[in-house]
């Protein structure tokens, strides 16, 4: 640096603090946004889920494959006893709804799912 002229001593550190200061901000920008686009898809699953949850939308499964459609996620329908009552899941993806089922199992021993409880268990 002894060597370059002094407009370029002055210039370059602002500009390699400005280039590290920008770095951050996307970065910090980046990460909240993935959390936000994240907690809203939760939000968005769990509140299709309550309302496929109400009366026998949860068991017909031509309304679970619409919904799937629309939600671009699994939907599997458990009953009281934690036992798959109706699935969205095609026929060549059983390991989705076994893996849900043990996720349910291993759950209802901490509390008793709801009757007909839809879950959203993976994206297609």
């Amino acid at each position: 640096m002894r060597g370059l002229r002094l407009q370029h001593r002055i210039v370059v550190p602002f500009v390699i603090v400005a280039w590290v200061a920008t770095a951050a901000a996307a970065s910090v920008s980046w990460s909240a946004a993935s959390d936000a686009l994240g907690a809203r898809v939760q939000t968005q699953l769990v509140s299709a889920a309550a309302v496929i949850s109400r009366g026998e939308l949860a068991l017909n499964p031509a309304i679970l494959q619409t919904l799937q459609d629309i939600l671009g996620a699994t939907i599997i329908t458990f009953g009281a006893d934690g036992r798959v009552v109706a699935s969205s899941a095609r026929a060549e993806r059983p390991e989705i709804v076994r893996a849900a089922a043990r996720v349910v199992a291993s759950g209802s021993a901490a509390r008793k799912p709801r009757t007909n409880a839809p879950i959203a268990a993976s994206s297609l």
